[in-house]
């Protein structure tokens, strides 16, 4: 509990505002679809702060309000509850950005806040980013969700991305939950299992980052880390949220079987993965190991998965542990990825503070024994 709450108050003890970027995140592209930014990868100093913008309204704080929540759990703190009250009204007073996929992310700890405070101003917003999800978010091959962002859209047209299935798959699930409406439930179990359909390496059984359904390819074809580990935190948590009756529900299990063996493989002597799984030379990432963590514990206690993964969790566990720094950072989480154009950049990206990575942090230590 003690190490708990020391990452979850690093996490509101953070809060940066940086209203002028200096960069465009989507900026170059290659022929590919990739993003080659090498000055982005140089931007070592910008990454100190970038990822804990107070001042935004996206998935970065969508992950870490998630985390904080699954934390409060057992830390029942009324202090995070001000925190991310303080944070959304203070959205709501100047006007939240277009909807996109990853602004959907916060809509969770929204519709929470919904629910612990009954105010009604919460769900009004939340309502409108499921309407948006279910009828105005582009659509890829099949009815995919493409990935969206808060800046330049266009330049990810037709895309899929691992990390859809987290920004807005859980929120679907939840407001499905919430109004009764299976519909948003079903819409969600769809989701997830798109896009195993459309990322999965066959090969390897690992996810591949994304799929450009225009260009017919996986893009770089890396099987990243994290994207990995938002396949099976989504799987989890939404199968946790639809109805057992709900079509689709043993095929979700199915593929998460095979992804959670597939992950055991490749698992470091460490207890982590590398950023890229199947390339040891990448360095090894911290949100991975949480993710992964998290996700397998949770499914192995519904009873999602079956076998033994005593060893994979006990060691992912130690790494985990041992990567909270005294005050209460987590240590060696990867900075904002886009698709970037190879192994080689990938493995360039730094490590820096961020709320996905505290709020990952906090829901794999949410899991452990006291």
């Amino acid at each position: 509990m003690e190490l708990l709450k020391r990452v979850a108050d690093k996490t509101i003890g953070e809060k940066y505002e940086l209203p002028d970027l200096v960069f465009d995140f989507f900026g170059d592209m290659d022929g590919k679809g990739a993003y080659v930014k090498e000055h982005y990868i140089r931007m070592a100093d910008q990454y100190k702060t970038i990822d804990m913008r107070y001042d935004a309204f996206d998935w970065q704080n969508g992950v870490g309000w998630f985390g904080l929540l699954e934390a409060n759990k057992k830390l029942r703190d009324e202090r995070y509850w001000d925190f991310i009250r303080a944070w959304t009204d203070a959205h709501l007073e100047r006007g939240l950005p277009p909807q996109s996929i990853n602004s959907t992310a916060p809509m969770f700890a929204v519709l929470q806040l919904c629910r612990h405070t009954g105010d009604h101003r919460y769900r009004a917003v939340c309502e409108y980013a499921a309407q948006y999800c279910m009828a105005q978010a582009a659509r890829a091959d099949q009815g995919t969700l493409e990935h969206s962002v808060n800046s330049d859209r266009s330049k990810l047209a037709s895309q899929i991305w691992a990390d859809t299935a987290f920004m807005a798959g859980i929120f679907l699930a939840e407001w499905g939950r919430f109004t009764g409406n299976d519909m948003y439930c079903m819409e969600a179990l769809r989701q997830i299992r798109l896009h195993y359909h459309y990322l999965t390496d066959p090969k390897t059984g690992l996810m591949y980052h994304a799929y450009n359904c225009q260009l017919r390819h996986h893009m770089s074809g890396v099987r990243w880390g994290r994207a990995n580990g938002w396949g099976v935190v989504s799987s989890v948590e939404i199968l946790q949220r639809v109805p057992d009756y709900a079509e689709g529900r043993a095929q979700v299990m199915e593929n998460l079987q095979r992804h959670a063996d597939a992950l055991k493989q490749y698992q470091d002597a460490s207890g982590s993965w590398h950023t890229v799984l199947d390339h040891p030379e990448t360095y090894l990432e911290t949100t991975v190991a949480c993710a992964v963590y998290y996700g397998v514990k949770k499914a192995l206690a519904a009873g999602y998965i079956h076998g033994d993964y005593r060893d994979m969790l006990s060691r992912a566990e130690q790494y985990i542990k041992a990567h909270a720094a005294p005050d209460g950072e987590a240590l060696g989480t990867s900075a904002g990825t886009p698709v970037m154009a190879s192994v080689e950049e990938y493995g360039r990206i730094p490590c820096a503070m961020s709320y996905y990575g505290q709020g990952l942090m906090l829901m794999a230590l949410s899991q452990m024994e006291e």
